[in-house]
């Protein structure tokens, strides 16, 4: 799933990974010391995952990832190795954004914005989620966000 920030971080994951592909590649033809080949190894190793593996963690983590609606709080329950469960209260105040697609899946976005990089390390690696709780591309996501306008009706 490509996101806003991938507009970024895509040409830097190619530039990052390219350059740490031609470091070890001319360490290794010139017989460089062992420990340059390590050292560019690690960089190599982080370069792969940042242009292919973190989205196969993120496609992981999201089939992971369950989502359910209380009379009071939206919850997920997510976790690779284990399970974290993260609630959010619904309230009338609550601030709920609500995008589909023409599938008919969608997101539902809880809460304010958060300026680039303000979204820490939740859920998606190092990507800086603008939303840090947000239901993301679920089936049936127009009928589930009348469910939570109907809840913040009630509250």
């Amino acid at each position: 799933m490509l996101r806003a920030n991938d507009i970024f971080l895509i040409p830097f994951s190619i530039l990052w990974g390219g350059f740490a592909i031609f470091w070890e590649f001319g360490v290794y033809m010139s017989g460089g010391p062992s420990f340059f080949l390590l050292f560019g190894g690690v960089f190599v190793v982080i370069g792969l995952y940042m242009m292919v593996g973190r989205f196969f963690a993120d496609a992981l983590l999201r089939a992971r990832t369950e989502y359910g609606l209380t009379t009071k709080r939206a919850l997920i329950v997510a976790g690779l190795a284990g399970q974290t469960v993260t609630s959010f209260p619904i309230e009338k105040s609550s601030q709920v954004e609500f995008t589909s697609g023409a599938s008919g899946a969608g997101t539902i976005k809880f809460g304010k914005s958060l300026p680039f990089g303000q979204g820490g390390m939740y859920r998606t690696t190092w990507t800086g989620v603008s939303h840090p709780f947000s239901f993301e591309k679920i089936k049936n996501a127009k009928s589930v966000y009348e469910q939570v306008r109907s809840i913040q009706n009630r509250n």
